[in-house]
């Protein structure tokens, strides 16, 4: 008698990652290295990246032990943002870093859902969303005093256009008024 052997979609999918995406846990591929570093810069965290690659807690803790620190994956990094970290001029570091952290801002508020979050997590999503919404306005990294100076001086600058408009508009009426008083020119 021959014994049948039951075989899910599942268990097809993980043995097809681990053959095709990774045999070995300890050394990435050059393929999965740029997959791995463009989804960290998408925001995701490094031990959830790796389970992109792997089935199971283990493999993803062999991996996030060696991978992260990998000559491929650096060179992968390096590739990705135009040169090593320490080549980088400061404001390339910079933008850089700052991009990574929205992007992980982003993610977190992504994959926590706000009725299902307090406390702290709750605080961490208010921060996240807030300094995000500043982000897309084009305030972020201004003080408030900052915001209120610009609004302030913008403020004024139209006040003070206003104004000019107006003297202009009172010196136009008053010749007007000036010139019905004088009443119609006599041509004799």
């Amino acid at each position: 008698m021959r014994t049948r052997i039951k075989t899910t979609k599942a268990d097809i999918e993980r043995e097809i990652r681990r053959e095709v995406l990774a045999p070995d846990p300890r050394t990435p591929m050059p393929g999965q290295a740029e997959e791995l570093v463009l989804i960290l810069q998408a925001g995701v965290d490094p031990k959830r990246a790796l389970a992109y690659f792997f089935g199971s807690i283990e493999e993803v803790e062999i991996a996030y032990a060696n991978w992260l620190g990998h000559r491929v994956v650096q060179e992968a990094f390096a590739r990705l943002n135009k040169g090593e970290w320490q080549h980088l001029s400061a404001d390339e570091r910079i933008e850089l870093a700052l991009k990574k952290h929205y992007a992980e801002m982003a993610f977190y508020l992504w994959t926590h859902h706000y009725a299902e979050i307090w406390g702290k997590e709750l605080e961490k999503a208010n921060v996240c969303r807030t300094a995000l919404e500043a982000k897309l306005a084009g305030t972020s990294g201004t003080s408030p005093l900052e915001r209120f100076w610009s609004d302030y001086v913008a403020q004024s600058k139209e006040g003070s256009n206003a104004r000019s408009k107006a003297r202009s508009q009172e010196g136009e009426t008053a010749a007007k008024i000036a010139e019905i008083m004088a009443g119609p020119s006599d041509p004799q």
